[in-house]
C-alpha cells in the first residue's frame, strides 16, 4: 500500500502544491478578518484608570493613574504572519527545484542507459555477423568457390 501511495503521491505533487498554498491563503485570510472583527481596525485606544489611595494622619492622598495602550494593529497581525508564509514559501520552491533537477538527473540517466544498450545491441549484431561470415568463409570454403584465381588469393589449410 505504501507503494501505492507513493506513487499516488509523486503524480499529484504538482496538484498537492496548489491545494497547500490555497490552504495557506486561506488561513491567512480568515485569520487577518478574525483580528479584524475581535480588534476592529487596530486603531482603537485602550484606556486603563487606576485610583489609588494613600492615607497619612493628616491628610488622604489620592492617586490617578491613566494608562493608554493602543490595540493590536493589522501590521502587529501581518508580522505574526508573514515569517511563517515566507518560509512555508520558500520551503515549496526549494521542494520544487530539488524534485525537478532529480527528474531532469533520473532522464539523464536513463537515457545513458538506453544509449548504451544499444550501443551493444548494435555490438552483439556486428559480432554475430562477423562470427558467422568467418564461419561461412573458412569450413564452408566459399573463399574457393568465388572463382578467385589461386595465385592472388591466400586459401587456409
Amino acid at each position: 500500500m505504501g507503494a501505492r501511495f507513493r506513487s499516488w503521491l509523486q503524480k499529484n505533487r504538482k496538484w498537492l502544491g496548489y491545494l497547500f498554498l490555497a490552504v495557506v491563503g486561506l488561513l491567512v485570510v480568515v485569520l487577518v478578518f478574525r483580528a479584524l472583527l475581535i480588534n476592529g481596525t487596530g486603531f482603537d485606544v485602550t484606556t486603563t484608570k487606576t485610583v489609588s489611595q494613600a492615607t497619612t494622619k493628616s491628610q488622604t492622598k489620592l492617586t490617578t493613574t491613566i494608562l493608554y495602550q493602543s490595540g493590536k494593529t493589522l501590521w502587529d497581525w501581518m508580522q505574526l504572519l508573514i515569517i511563517p508564509f515566507v518560509i512555508a514559501v520558500a520551503g515549496y520552491v526549494i521542494n520544487l527545484t530539488i524534485s525537478r533537477s532529480e527528474q531532469e538527473a533520473t532522464e539523464q540517466r536513463d537515457k545513458t542507459e538506453r544509449d548504451i544498450a544499444f550501443d551493444r545491441q548494435h555490438e552483439a549484431t556486428l559480432k554475430e555477423y562477423i562470427d558467422k561470415m568467418s564461419e561461412l568463409i573458412l569450413h564452408e570454403h566459399l573463399r574457393e568457390e568465388s572463382g578467385c584465381h589461386p595465385d592472388c588469393c591466400v586459401t587456409t589449410s
